[in-house]
């Protein structure tokens, strides 16, 4: 399945990439080729291979959740916040349809 350039050029604007006719070229190859290596690995029998030690990872941590610093002192500790909320700087300006905003 190949990637065509309408639907990488659908990506880059939900991305906000503005990337030179070129770049997307070799963005739609790059996703086409991993796109066929994905099914590749979808259609390989993989009954019975323990995955971690078939990769060569044999001394896994146990995937266990530890305890947190909770709300109160996340609030406290933080540079600046406004209530029970974080207050951080705007990355990201939205600007409406219409222009405003």
């Amino acid at each position: 399945m190949d990637i065509a350039s309408e639907q990488v050029h659908h990506l880059c604007r939900l991305a906000r990439l503005e990337l030179a006719p070129e770049e997307r070229d070799r963005l739609g190859a790059d996703l086409t080729r991993i796109l066929a290596t994905m099914r590749a690995l979808g259609e390989t029998a993989a009954e019975g291979i323990d995955a971690p030690e078939a990769l060569g990872l044999r001394d896994l941590r146990a995937d266990d959740p530890a305890g947190g610093i909770g709300a109160e002192r996340a609030l406290r500790e933080a540079p600046d916040h406004d209530g029970g909320w974080f207050r951080v700087p705007r990355v990201v300006a939205l600007t409406l349809r219409d222009g405003r905003g």
